[in-house]
């Protein structure tokens, strides 16, 4: 559950899961966070996920997503895996 960074032997949390959630809040308190799993929950976008910098995967299996982003586009650069079954998420 916890990751060690060698060079500074700074420990910081690599797994977080959030539940009972609608929206998306302070998610900046989730920085540094490696894993997040926000699924079971009755999200309908994920437009505040770009502050997850340090995320490489994200579940968000089982909400409500409509979109993804409703505005503009993710912008992980660690992002290695996203979950999204059982969703409803509107191509176009």
């Amino acid at each position: 559950m916890y990751q060690v960074l060698a060079q500074t032997g700074i420990v910081k949390p690599s797994i977080c899961f959030l539940q009972n959630l609608s929206c998306l809040n302070h998610m900046e308190q989730l920085l540094l966070m490696t894993d997040i799993d926000l699924s079971q929950n009755r999200l309908h976008y994920l437009d505040d996920c770009n502050v997850l910098q340090c995320a490489k995967k994200i579940c968000v299996d089982h909400n409500r997503l409509d979109f993804i982003v409703r505005h503009g586009a993710l912008n992980l650069p660690c992002l290695e895996e996203l979950s999204l079954n059982n969703n409803s998420i509107l191509l176009q």
